[in-house]
């Protein structure tokens, strides 16, 4: 893989993480990327979702540490 396609992984990769932590949308970054660099869109797809997934988990645990979360009342208000 060439020098530059990884420069822009990472660049990439860096404003949606903050796209996504500001206002949501960074998928419109990063999968479009991946299926430049030869994935398939499937498999580009699956990709964003698990970076998703761990930015959400970090997102929640650092909620968790200064205590913004009231877990019992956000399971009540997750039933709906």
């Amino acid at each position: 893989m060439e020098w530059y396609i990884i420069l822009a992984l990472i660049g990439t990769g860096i404003a949606a993480g903050f796209i996504i932590t500001t206002a949501g949308g960074g998928s419109m970054l990063t999968i479009p990327l991946l299926m430049f660099i030869g994935l398939p869109a499937n498999v580009a797809n699956g990709t964003n979702r698990i970076a998703i997934l761990l930015q959400n988990v970090i997102g929640v645990n650092t909620f968790r540490k200064k205590k913004v979360l009231d877990i019992e009342t956000d399971y009540r208000l997750a039933i709906p």
